[in-house]
């Protein structure tokens, strides 16, 4: 492989960290394929580097850092470099950065998700389903658990416009299935109201609770609301309400899970009693935990993140030493929370179920178009180096 080493030209004081002329040398080396390293990037200047390379290529970013901080802090300094963030009446598929965060706990640990996350990760797959010039920033423990598939995702959306009809019992329903908590009044995330002819929802993606109002069967209104005051706060043409879970359960797919559940009590050794029981809970409990746990027997098959990405999607991985330390160790971790959870009687999926394992992740890792980003000028694995 070739060994690229490109000198940063000097920029005035003040200037960006980045002369424009890096850029082109850069693409250049990515479109000759393999494996490319861009070494002695330090503070912003790496961010600042992929909203150069984002806005040249016009194709998707996947950033993968060792923390979900680090994630953080990429993406607002690339959402910086990048320029205005979306506008408030913007839907799922329009940001240009957005964060895929993991489900912070322990793995197997049956604690469900924070509503919050799992929002943050419905709207990061919903928006990667729509392609266009974007970047998706994640943690790579996020990257290395199994996802609900890109078509249950966009089933379990409705697309509600004002001035078009709308269904209000088929809403509900959908609502419902989708893993969204009905309540008296809206107040967090996940949370449905109906009555009349409201319909309040406080959806992924959107950081105050929609209020829907009908007129008849056709949409009069959209307007944001305080959740505390539950006054409006502003109003948007149209809405894009995603499932509040990863767990999408209508009638089919709760079939499929429960038919897995019995299967896997048998396997695990669970008597009729034990097996009864947790069907009936799975069956009976919208907001089980146990769904959560088990959210793979809901599916056909769970696919990783990348399966939501657009061909072409140029893989970056910021810190690539401490990306790989971080997956080695965080799939030693998923394979220690297994065993722990088998040995105490809990009831749970396969590893490879929910989480990937460590020759998937490599093939990931190897085979993919691959940008790697590194502060420290260090000796290379080979591949095409640029040194910043």
């Amino acid at each position: 492989m070739t060994r690229l080493s490109l000198p940063l030209t000097p920029t005035p004081a003040g200037a960006r960290p980045l002369a424009d002329q890096t850029i082109t040398p850069l693409l250049a080396a990515l479109a000759a394929g393999g494996p490319v390293r861009a070494q002695g990037l330090r503070g912003s200047s790496r961010a600042y580097l992929l909203a150069r390379v984002l806005t040249r290529r016009a194709r998707p970013l996947l950033v993968l850092t060792p923390t979900l901080t680090e994630a953080r802090r990429f993406a607002a300094e690339l959402q910086f470099f990048l320029g205005d963030a979306p506008p408030k009446d913007a839907l799922p598929w329009d940001p240009a950065v957005v964060v895929y965060p993991a489900w912070e706990m322990a793995p197997f640990e049956g604690i469900p998700p924070v509503p919050e996350v799992s929002a943050r990760r419905l709207a990061a797959l919903f928006r990667a389903r729509h392609g266009g010039a974007f970047a998706l920033v994640a943690p790579v423990t996020a990257l290395l658990q199994r996802t609900a598939p890109p078509e249950a995702i966009e089933g379990a959306s409705t697309l509600v416009s004002v001035g078009e009809e709308l269904d209000r019992d088929r809403l509900a329903r959908a609502l419902v299935a989708s893993g969204y908590h009905v309540v008296g009044q809206v107040e967090e995330r996940g949370e449905a109201s109906l009555r009349a002819g409201i319909v309040d929802v406080f959806a992924p993606f959107y950081p105050e609770p929609l209020r829907i109002e009908l007129f008849g069967d056709e949409v009069a209104s959209i307007r944001t609301f305080d959740p505390g005051t539950q006054r409006s706060t502003g109003r948007l043409t149209a809405a894009a309400l995603l499932p509040a879970r990863e767990v999408v359960a209508d009638e089919a797919s709760l079939e499929r899970a429960l038919g897995r559940l019995r299967a896997r009590c048998r396997e695990l050794g669970k008597t009729r009693g034990e097996t009864a029981e947790a069907l009936e809970a799975l069956r009976s409990s919208p907001l089980s935990p146990l769904r959560d746990a088990l959210f793979p027997y809901f599916h056909e098959a769970c696919p990783p993140l990348w399966a939501h990405l657009p061909p072409g999607t140029l893989v970056v991985l910021d810190e690539a030493g401490a990306v790989e330390e971080r997956a080695q160790e965080f799939l030693r971790e998923v394979d220690l929370g297994h065993a722990r959870a088998v040995e105490r009687g809990q009831l749970v999926p396969t590893r490879g179920e929910a989480y990937l394992g460590a020759e998937e992740w490599a093939a990931f890792r190897d085979g993919a178009a691959r940008l790697d980003l590194e502060e420290l000028e260090a000796e290379a694995p080979p591949g095409r180096v640029l040194t910043l």
